[in-house]
């Protein structure tokens, strides 16, 4: 089991019962501080943290940059959500907006065209889900929850409004759960 805290990368040996701190610099916050963790298609370990993402490295057992020259905001940036899809792309939320990232290329992609047509690119994305039919859903910290339906490249938007009865209750989204193929739940 991986846990990223504020102060480092840890893991959980459940055969020994104890915890192992994973390449903790002796510094404050940036690199240390761990917010999302994601394993693509072929168990690579992907980590968010306030200072870019980076790649497990299971031989060294350290982290190491991911530099992505064209996005400093991947390189040394506060990231907050990382989500790979069913086509081993990893999408990363950060202060600076969304990015997709193939890790077969160590690149950014371009977001569909869909994204252009919104201010989703732009949103602070906290996390990151996908549904049964392929959606992406997305929670942002104030602009309420957006999906992407790939297959249609069309994009939803859902946030808070005092006067409808049936919308969500918060614009800040906390957590995302796909719960069966017509039920997705948001924590606020």
């Amino acid at each position: 089991i991986w846990i990223g805290t504020a102060n480092g990368l840890n893991r959980f040996n459940r055969d020994l019962e104890t915890f192992e701190s994973v390449d903790i610099l002796e510094i404050k916050g940036g690199r240390n501080y761990i917010s999302c963790i994601a394993e693509d298609h072929q168990q690579n370990l992907w980590i968010g943290t306030f200072a870019g993402l980076k790649r497990y490295n299971k031989k060294s057992k350290k982290l190491e940059d991911v530099s992505v020259p064209d996005i400093p905001v991947l390189t040394n940036g506060v990231l907050f959500s990382l989500f790979v899809d069913n086509e081993n792309k990893i999408w990363i939320g950060s202060k600076g907006g969304l990015y997709k990232f193939d890790p077969s290329i160590n690149s950014v992609v371009p977001l569909p065209e869909a994204f252009n047509l919104s201010a989703a690119d732009t949103a602070k994305v906290i996390v990151i889900r996908q549904d049964l039919a392929g959606t992406l859903w997305f929670g942002t910290e104030t602009s309420g929850v957006f999906n992407y339906n790939p297959h249609e490249n069309r994009i939803e938007t859902y946030s808070f409004n005092e006067h409808q009865q049936n919308g969500i209750s918060s614009n800040w989204i906390k957590d995302i759960l796909v719960y069966d193929e017509n039920t997705v739940w948001f924590a606020t």
